[in-house]
């Protein structure tokens, strides 16, 4: 098993920051015959209103056109209109994404990414590639009143030039409850305003304050943002007893852990599961090898069968590269 390996898949935790996983699955998608949508947002899901209850039809997927400073270089003149996508299931996250009255959770998860330039004294800033640190709650200049999870990242993992790091602050606040929610902001809740302020005094704590000004790293860039966690109420209907559409499944954001890319993945497995038995298809695998790939695969471990013939002393180190790999995604 790699460490960075996400559950018992063949999916990494990545170089590059975790724009790769997105990459990944749509280049996964891509060869089951799957389309993955970029910067074509779902703006709403039209329901049809049967006698059996309410079906979900459609997604509604958002215009597009690029302007004369689009950072990706669109043509101005290239528009995409509004575009109905028919739909037999429709997963979604809770949140922004459902009526305030499905959502049962009043937290939210706060998170401030940091850009630093490493002090002069200090070289690379870290002695490793990664670091995490964990900050208990109540910790004394901080006020945190949630744990506050600190990801430190340097250019070793290709998030950043040299000389420079990224640090990503986590913890989670407790916004309105669901029946204020509607005459309540998250921009007025003073429980997000103190979530927001520990984050800013842990950035303190730990870059930018140092005995020496040479010894301090200067913060380029910092952003905060915010959403909600949690689920539906029960699963199935709002807190007025509005039915969600059966077609529709909720998948909630996972709660502030650092294992929580496991959990993801469970979670996963047990909506795939759901959809599954919906559709009378119990003989399918989550995540399972395609006989295709399952082929290559086979034909790559003959051919490097022959070459261990060829050479017997040989320590062929990528053959048992392959054997590891082929064993950690076959079917446990």
């Amino acid at each position: 098993r790699f460490e960075q390996a996400i559950g018992g898949t063949a999916f990494l935790c990545p170089l590059y920051g975790s724009g790769e996983i997105g990459q990944a699955f749509c280049r996964n998608c891509a060869v089951y015959g799957g389309i993955y949508l970029l910067r074509r947002c779902p703006r709403a899901i039209t329901i049809d209103r049967t006698e059996y209850g309410c079906v979900a039809k459609d997604v509604l997927i958002a215009g597009y056109q690029p302007d004369k400073d689009d950072v990706f270089g669109g043509d101005p003149g290239d528009v995409s209109i509004e575009k109905r996508i028919p739909c037999k299931v429709a997963v979604v996250i809770p949140g922004d994404s459902l009526p305030p009255a499905f959502t049962s959770s009043a937290t939210r998860l706060v998170r401030r990414i940091s850009i630093l330039r490493t002090a002069e004294s200090n070289g690379s800033g870290l002695g490793t590639s990664s670091q995490l640190i964990v900050i208990p709650p109540r910790s004394g200049t901080i006020h945190n009143t949630n744990v506050i999870h600190v990801l430190v990242q340097d250019s070793s993992l290709m998030v950043c030039p040299p000389g420079y790091f990224v640090a990503h602050f986590t913890t989670t606040a407790t916004c309105c409850s669901s029946s204020d929610r509607s005459t309540r902001t998250v921009d007025t809740n003073s429980d997000l305003e103190d979530a927001i302020a520990s984050l800013q005094n842990a950035a303190d704590l730990l870059f930018l304050s140092s005995p020496t000004e040479e010894d301090t790293p200067m913060e380029l860039y910092h952003r905060t943002y915010s959403v909600a966690i949690g689920g539906v109420s029960d699963g199935t209907t709002s807190n007025d007893g509005s039915p969600l559409p059966s077609n529709v499944h909720v998948i909630p954001r996972l709660k502030q852990s650092v294992t929580s890319v496991d959990e993801a993945f469970e979670t996963a497995n047990v909506l795939f599961r759901t959809i599954v038995s919906n559709d009378d298809r119990n003989d399918l695998e989550f995540l399972k090898m395609s006989q295709k790939v399952r082929d290559k695969f086979a034909a790559l471990r003959r051919d490097y069968n022959v070459s261990e013939c060829n050479d017997p002393n040989e320590d062929d180190m990528e053959q048992s590269a392959l054997d590891s790999a082929l064993e950690m995604m076959s079917p446990s």
